[in-house]
């Protein structure tokens, strides 16, 4: 049997009324959680299976109230595209995208050693990384 995710309420309640974004290293859950939320199976659209890969460029979306776009991070305009969905949505449209996390997420503030492993960020540092990374302002 598979286990309820404890995130499951939250996610849900999220992107009933603002965007939401499932993020974390692979291999942790993120296409499990959002798969087992309503709807979110017959929206699924994966970045990675070459079809649904054309289907998003062309923008031929599932019919329906869930749209769960899974690995969208690797779409170098996964970000516009995203936001001119959001805007434009009809009323009660739910959209949940899910990629991994280059930076860490919330809960995390710093990742000691990802430079050693080649995940360095594109962008600065923010403070609670500096103060994590044991630097000083």
């Amino acid at each position: 049997m598979l286990e309820r995710r404890y995130l499951r309420e939250r996610v849900e309640a999220d992107i009933a009324g603002k965007p939401a974004f499932i993020a974390g290293p692979g291999q942790v859950g993120k296409t499990t959680l959002g798969l087992s939320l309503p709807g979110a199976r017959s929206g699924y659209l994966n970045w990675d299976i070459p079809d649904h890969r054309g289907r998003i460029l062309r923008r031929e979306l599932p019919p329906g109230a869930f749209w769960f776009f899974d690995e969208i991070h690797k779409y170098r305009a996964w970000r516009n595209f995203l936001k001119g969905l959001y805007d434009g949505r009809p009323a009660g449209q739910r959209i949940l995208p899910a990629g991994s996390a280059r930076r860490p997420t919330i809960g995390t503030p710093c990742c000691p050693g990802s430079a050693e492993r080649g995940t360095q960020d594109r962008e600065p540092p923010r403070y609670g990384e500096l103060l994590c990374l044991g630097g000083t302002l």
